[in-house]
């Protein structure tokens, strides 16, 4: 991963996983906010777009291969954390086991 210069904030993706009424979220395992709830996402690499980033990183954390996600807008985060900006995207996913959404931890 390349080094990003102190100071210059980066932007990540937060995305959004439906199935009906159900969310997928995922518990953090290490700080910050650990054993906290999450949703999947995660900071851009230089030169990736929002899209494939929201794509890649939903694959990454839960396995789940998704083709489409809906871009929602943008949140800006306020914390005096290392990125600034979260492009948010939504897609339907259908997940069953047990005819249950299935938590993976992070």
């Amino acid at each position: 991963m390349n080094k990003i210069p102190i100071g210059l904030k980066r932007v990540a993706t937060l995305c959004i996983l439906r199935n009906k009424d159900k969310f997928l979220l995922l518990r953090r395992l290490k700080e910050p906010n650990k054993d906290h709830f999450t949703a999947v996402g995660g900071k851009l690499d230089p030169f990736e777009s929002p899209l494939n980033s929201a794509i890649g990183e939903t694959f990454e954390e839960t396995g789940i291969k998704v083709h489409t996600m809906k871009y929602c807008g943008i949140l800006t985060e306020t914390s005096p954390i290392k990125y600034i900006g979260q492009a948010t995207y939504l897609s339907q996913i259908l997940i069953l086991l047990n005819h249950q959404m299935v938590m993976k931890e992070l």
